[in-house]
């Protein structure tokens, strides 16, 4: 319920840092978690009383796999760079486009990733992709660390993968880690292309 955008601040010549840094191998993705019919005096109400679907049942409060609890908000949906699909129903969704990145077939590429949610965690990685090298953290540079996924909760990640795969379109998801009972998981999804 605001504006929100990527600051991106360019190390200085001469400082050691893991390239590309910026121009056309490098992309933004901003995540964020959105609930649809929200104002703050229906969040406080909620957050005292928890959420209830049009039934009167109470959803479950969130919690990640720890058990720790993060909210007793329903997550509606995810979003990278404001796109993202809100489903209705497990099958009924509202068709938005998704986000896209173009690369080229085996060139380096790092993502800047950016959370701006508020209350959920995601965990991101590149379906058909493994592995991914986690380039820098929070805005520092660090040892380069192969992984298959990272979580992420208001903080930033830098990742860098190499377009290695066949040609063909892949999903990059960032999936909400909350734990309840067998329900669909919101995703954002973002494609990119060979």
């Amino acid at each position: 319920m605001g504006l929100y955008g990527s600051l991106i601040i360019i190390p200085t010549p001469g400082q050691k840092v893991v390239l590309p840094q910026e121009g056309d191998k490098v992309f933004v993705a901003i995540i964020q978690d959105w609930n649809h019919d929200d104002d703050e005096n229906e969040l406080y109400q909620k957050m005292l009383l928890g959420d209830f679907d049009s039934s009167g049942k109470r959803f479950p409060e969130t919690k990640d796999p720890s058990g720790a609890q993060y909210s007793r908000f329903k997550c509606h949906s995810g979003l990278i760079n404001g796109r993202g699909r809100f489903y209705r129903s497990s099958t009924v969704h509202n068709d938005v486009p998704l986000e896209r990145f173009e690369v080229e077939e085996n060139k380096d590429y790092r993502f800047r990733v950016i959370s701006a949610a508020t209350m959920y965690p995601f965990r991101v990685f590149v379906e058909g992709h493994r592995p991914i090298y986690i380039l820098a953290s929070d805005g520092f540079e660090i040892d380069k660390k192969e992984v298959e996924s990272f979580i992420i909760h208001p903080e930033r990640i830098d990742f860098l993968l190499n377009a290695d795969a066949k040609i063909g379109t892949y999903l990059l998801v960032a999936g909400n880690i909350r734990r309840i009972s067998a329900k669909r998981i919101p995703r954002s999804r973002s494609y990119y292309s060979l």
